[in-house]
């Protein structure tokens, strides 16, 4: 899906796992290995990294670091996402 600014973009490569993002003319890079991305902003996303009943709640930015937010028990995981 489309950032909120409309300059990048995520998809998912080969596998629905495989993270990655894109932006208009340039090619795509490797964003992170997870599921369910949700973006906060122009730059930053949560994800969900893992596996069913084992999920990671995860906050990232395009070129830097991703932090984990919690850890959800559960099978099934929902989360919303406001954009600021």
């Amino acid at each position: 899906g489309w950032a909120p600014d409309a300059a990048h973009f995520a998809f998912g490569l080969d596998a629905p796992m495989n993270l990655q993002v894109g932006a208009p003319g340039t090619s795509a890079a490797s964003l992170a290995v997870g599921t369910k991305l949700r973006w906060a902003n122009g730059t930053a996303y949560v994800y969900l990294s893992g596996s069913s009943g084992a999920w990671t709640l995860m906050r990232g930015s395009i070129g830097g670091p991703t932090v984990a937010l919690a850890s959800p028990a559960g099978e099934f995981v929902a989360f919303d996402v406001v954009y600021r």
